[in-house]
């Protein structure tokens, strides 16, 4: 389970990393973006984040069911909501905690 929770963590920190390096190159040129993006040093650690947790997420895999792990992951989606809300000022709205509420259910369910 720990090598689960470390897969969840780190894929959400590869992601606002790679959002919040996304949002400062939003401005750049298209043709220049790419080539921007590639030299960052965010975007280049999100990526090896990344790299690292498709190991973590084998280790994972060694001790948990597939259908507990990949319903595991869908937690991301209920968090992310409060990390685009604590991180990038997005609103919470009663869908999104709808959404979150059903996600949370499917997650509970399948371990029972």
């Amino acid at each position: 389970m720990l090598y689960l929770f470390t897969f969840i963590i780190l894929t959400l920190i590869s992601q606002v990393l790679l959002k919040k390096e996304a949002l400062k190159k939003k401005d750049v040129a298209p043709n220049s973006y790419l080539l921007k993006m590639i030299q960052s040093p965010l975007v280049i650690f999100a990526y090896c984040l990344s790299f690292i947790n498709v190991f973590i997420w084998l280790l994972a895999l060694s001790e948990l069911s597939l259908l507990v792990a990949f319903l595991s992951t869908s937690c991301i989606y209920v968090i992310i909501i409060f990390v685009d809300f604590f991180i990038f000022n997005q609103r919470i709205t009663v869908l999104k905690l709808i959404g979150a509420l059903f996600i949370s259910t499917g997650i509970i369910l399948s371990f029972i």
